[in-house]
């Protein structure tokens, strides 16, 4: 335990509570931890709190944190290995915002990302959870596409059963809807679309229409595309229950439809061009912004490591 660091019943008693909350919990980031900081210390909006819970890294991943001075950032450390839906509950237990936020140890933000999705809060209070589209990026910054699947009229509710319409990475929503919920510890693979589904009955989610996040996407690999599918059919019980015996049989089909897929995808070298459905085109525009935010967020980044793959944004 690092003694000048936080504890987790400690975060509660500290100062005036901000408007927003982010949590972030990371294992072993340390090569792109630096970007992600960064890019919330450039969110042009600044009444928040980023905690970040480290999940017992053997890496580098402290001395980045470390190299931050900003007393908006929260380093939660135990030295424990506990796993994602643990850390994610534990963020949403110690937030004091009136919003949270998520985001990931590899991911950017855009600048506006805090600023837009806080006014939409603000002028629909009836909405509880709200998403981005992301773009998709590899290595040094090279974009693949853009992910997103509203649903009719913004509305996720119609696309749960054939996708994470609602990227987890860009989740913004009142933090007591979140304390009510919270995370599934299991299944592990899909605590983000369980969470979805067991609380969409007597929820609203929408899906902003601009991109607001860049979601880092390294190739994929058979064992971790297999464990994410199964963990669908294991679920078929549970799911049952929460969505009707045909809607989870459709789910979990689905799931084990899409797993043969990418495995064919993966060991053939064609994963680019068999499974480009995961991803849609960019407009220039969209390329040129986010030239701009990467070029900005590395630019202001401590000079840590970054792996690199060919190509530019």
């Amino acid at each position: 335990m690092d003694a000048t660091q936080p504890t987790l019943s400690m975060v509660k008693d500290a100062c005036e509570a901000p408007l927003i909350s982010i949590a972030m919990p990371v294992w072993n980031c340390e090569s792109t931890i630096g970007l992600a900081v960064t890019s919330i210390l450039r969110q042009t909006y600044g009444d928040w709190e980023l905690i970040v819970i480290d999940d017992g890294s053997t890496d580098g991943t402290l001395d980045v944190l470390h190299s931050f001075r900003d007393p908006r950032l929260k380093i939660m450390i135990d030295g424990q290995h506990k796993g994602l839906p643990d850390r994610l509950n534990e963020a949403i237990a110690i937030s004091r915002g009136t919003y949270y936020a998520r985001m990931d140890g590899d991911d950017i933000s855009y600048p506006e990302r805090l600023e837009r999705q806080l006014d939409y809060m603000r002028r629909h209070p009836e909405v509880d959870l709200i998403g981005a589209p992301m773009l998709v990026f590899r290595g040094n910054g090279r974009a693949l596409g853009k992910r997103c699947a509203p649903g009719r009229g913004g509305n996720v509710k119609y696309t749960l059963l054939r996708s994470i319409a609602l990227g987890h990475p860009t989740f913004f929503g009142k933090l007591e809807w979140f304390q009510r919920h919270g995370y599934d510890i299991w299944p592990y693979n899909f605590q983000d679309q369980c969470l979805l589904l067991r609380s969409f009955k007597d929820s609203r989610f929408v899906v902003m229409p601009d991109i607001l996040l860049g979601y880092r996407e390294e190739p994929l690999r058979v064992a971790k595309q297999f464990r994410y599918r199964m963990s669908y059919v294991h679920s078929f019980r549970r799911l049952s229950r929460t969505l009707g015996c045909w809607p989870a049989s459709v789910l979990v089909a689905s799931q084990a439809a899409k797993l043969g897929l990418d495995c064919f995808a993966i060991c053939t070298g064609l994963e680019l061009a068999l499974l480009r459905h995961r991803f849609r085109p960019l407009s220039q525009g969209e390329r040129t912004n986010w030239a701009r935010v990467w070029d900005e967020v590395t630019a202001a980044a401590p000079e840590f490591p970054i792996p690199l793959s060919p190509g530019g944004p």
